[in-house]
């Protein structure tokens, strides 16, 4: 799923969300856990890329945000997220 693809399931509104990682929740948590995290990635990694910053600084300076580091499969998932959102955002600005 992508930001987009949260953002078309909010305004289902659904009163349960079986995630792809992590438990059965209702759309609030959803929002606090993945839709804030693309709304991270988005805001900070991708401005980066937009802005044309370096991919490996922009990384390193992302790598540990406290808000997410308690989300299933963060550490083994969170650079590579990083890393693709970092590309879609330079080759499609």
């Amino acid at each position: 799923m992508t930001g987009q693809g949260f953002e078309r399931l909010r305004t289902l509104a659904p009163r349960h969300v079986v995630p792809g990682h992590g438990r059965v929740t209702d759309m609030a948590q959803a929002q606090k856990e993945t839709g804030d995290y693309y709304r991270f990635l988005i805001t900070q990694v991708g401005s980066a890329a937009r802005n044309m910053e370096s991919m490996s600084e922009t990384l390193d300076t992302h790598a540990a945000p406290v808000q997410f580091k308690h989300l299933q499969n963060f550490d083994e998932l969170h650079r590579a997220n990083m890393n693709r959102v970092f590309v879609d955002f330079e080759s499609n600005p």
